[in-house]
């Protein structure tokens, strides 16, 4: 039986998200993630001195890495052993999402009560801008509008991983995208290990082949899920113009936004229905966890 340092620990990869971080560190820590796992790559914006103070108390690994396109490979190139010696259960998410318990608790109590999997395919609820001309301080209390799946009528996830059901990297996993054991919707796990989505029906037809990264998805499967994602994806017009709009896509070149362009903005600004559940719960854990990591 393995020995773990951690329960619930997060790997992300990052560029120029300074007026996101302290927030999304924050959450996770009050949510009851132990440690984090950060690749800064290639910040301009004094990213990660905000992150030192978390890494001089022992919570994140930090490690700069600025090729551009490399994040399908640098879960793998820059965590993965360490990974698989320190934490139980490991997810792949990025700097826009929020991972929380839908109905209360911690991370880690969540999992608990999932010793039947291996492998928790998370479903992102994608909020929209609020209408939100200027970036607001507060991202969680300020962003309360998102889509309505019951008119979309699918999703995109992330999974959280037991890190022992990771397979295996096969020889050419740090030069080909489908060959990586972390991946950024989806990993590489050993073969009868255990795969399930976090809402009802768990037979939901899964989309995406090999690496899938989708599934049929509406609000009756909002409100069955243990653990969901708020992804805040377009944030503010400001967030889009002067961060999205200038950096290149962690992954690759194909999904790079060219400056003035507004598409992306306009596709993925969602506000169809109102979703306080995380600023609620946010509120209440704060009332009873009031020191800071900063502090």
């Amino acid at each position: 039986m393995n020995n773990y340092r951690y329960e619930f620990s997060i790997c992300m990869i990052f560029r120029n998200e300074r007026c996101v971080l302290r927030e999304w560190l924050d959450h996770h820590l009050l949510f009851g993630c132990q440690h984090f796992y950060l690749i800064d790559n290639g910040s301009t914006d004094a990213s990660s001195l905000l992150v030192q103070p978390y890494v001089e108390k022992g919570l994140v690994d930090l490690v700069h890495d600025p090729r551009p396109y490399r994040q399908w490979f640098a879960y793998d190139e820059h965590f993965l052993p360490k990974i698989r010696n320190e934490t139980k259960w490991i997810a792949v998410i990025d700097a826009d999402e929020f991972l929380y318990p839908r109905h209360g608790g911690t991370l880690a109590e969540t999992l608990r009560a999932r010793e039947d999997i291996d492998a928790l395919a998370v479903p992102w609820l994608l909020f929209g801008s609020n209408g939100h001309l200027a970036q607001p301080e507060q991202i969680v209390d300020s962003f309360l509008q998102r889509a309505d799946y019951d008119q979309i009528g699918w999703t995109s996830f992330k999974t959280v991983v037991r890190t022992e059901a990771l397979a295996a990297p096969p020889a050419n996993h740090l030069l080909s995208w489908d060959a990586s054991v972390m991946g950024i919707h989806s990993h590489r796990i050993k073969p009868g290990a255990v795969f399930k989505p976090s809402f009802q029906p768990e037979d939901t037809e899964l989309l995406g082949g090999e690496r899938p990264y989708c599934y049929y998805f509406r609000e009756a499967s909002v409100d069955s899920s243990s653990l969901v994602i708020n992804h805040y994806r377009s944030m503010s017009f400001e967030y889009y113009c002067t961060i999205q709009c200038t950096r290149p896509s962690a992954c690759t070149s194909a999904y790079d936004i060219a400056e003035g362009d507004t598409t992306y903005f306009r596709e993925n600004d969602c506000n169809d229905r109102q979703d306080t559940t995380l600023a609620s719960l946010t509120r209440t854990l704060r009332a009873r966890s009031p020191a800071s990591v900063r502090s």
